[in-house]
């Protein structure tokens, strides 16, 4: 299989390292391959004491559309003088903990109420990794988000990508039934008014191709009844 390399380089800057929290921090989402990514750096390590520091997918949902289904990372780790940090580092925002999820602020305030709404969502969740079941949360909000959008603006494309996305997160054990149920009611009234739309454009080209035939035979009798009134001669007429 042919590897498609891909150079980037990412600058961050992280100020008062050794001082920060054991729960890590998320870089700036970042573009590569047609997908966002971000960092994610944790000073005390995995439960060790050492640096650990991680590459994960920040829209899970884009990353099933792009195609990309394996990814070789090489780090080049340089340590560089004062002088050549640049003053502009991307804002780095730390994580918080949120029923065993490491998630960002912005994501909290939607996830707190999900687990109020349904507390056991992830009572039979598999996944243990931090990195991993953050993935599946921001997944979760991702497919949300799509399905709050207008029916008109979604296709019957975009519902067969949900359809996938939920497929994945119940194959880990997230108890998304709720979900499902308004998926399944979003998918039915899309058909029924995909069907209808479709019905109309049928009607609508009959009744184009009606009137150009009717246009047709209109001009033609024009032509019969001009070419029926002509001209009579004097002898006509004696």
């Amino acid at each position: 299989m042919r590897r498609m390399q891909i150079r980037k380089t990412i600058t961050w800057g992280i100020k008062n390292f050794s001082s920060l929290k054991a729960n890590g921090l998320y870089s700036d989402q970042f573009v590569a391959g047609g997908c966002k990514w971000r960092l994610y750096a944790c000073p005390k390590g995995n439960n060790g004491d050492y640096l650990f520091l991680y590459l994960e997918v920040a829209d899970f949902a884009q990353l099933i559309t792009s195609g990309l289904r394996r990814s070789v990372l090489e780090w080049v780790m340089q340590v560089v003088g004062k002088l050549d940090v640049t003053e502009e580092t991307p804002t780095i925002t730390e994580s918080m903990d949120v029923n065993g999820f490491q998630l960002l602020p912005s994501q909290a305030e939607f996830v707190r109420p999900l687990f109020e709404r349904h507390p056991t969502i992830a009572s039979e969740f598999r996944v243990k990794n931090p990195n991993l079941r953050a993935g599946y949360m921001s997944l979760l909000l991702s497919l949300i988000e799509t399905l709050r959008q207008p029916r008109h603006e979604l296709s019957m494309t975009d519902m067969a990508e949900a359809y996938a996305a939920l497929g994945s997160m119940t194959s880990a054990g997230l108890k998304l039934d709720w979900l499902k149920k308004k998926l399944d009611e979003m998918s039915e009234k899309k058909q029924k008014e995909e069907a209808r739309v479709k019905e109309i454009e049928q009607e609508m080209d009959a009744l184009y191709q009606r009137c150009e035939d009717l246009v047709a035979q209109l001009e033609k009798e024009k032509a019969e009844v001009a070419a029926a009134e002509a001209p009579l001669s004097f002898g006509d007429f004696i």
